[in-house]
C-alpha cells in the first residue's frame, strides 16, 4: 500500500475524509525530538 493510499484510509476512518486534518494530527502528536544538547542546558532544567 502506498503512503498516499494509507494516509487517505487513515483521514477517511478518524477525520471524515479531511486529509489536511488528518496530517496536521499526525504531525501535532509527534513530540519535539532534541537530538544534541550541552550538559549545561541539561543541568538547569
Amino acid at each position: 500500500m502506498s503512503l498516499v493510499a494509507e494516509l487517505r484510509n487513515m483521514a477517511r476512518d478518524g477525520h471524515g475524509g479531511d486529509l489536511t486534518a488528518c496530517i496536521e494530527h499526525v504531525l501535532d502528536a509527534q513530540g519535539t525530538v532534541i537530538t544534541n544538547r550541552r550538559p549545561e542546558e541539561i543541568l538547569l532544567q
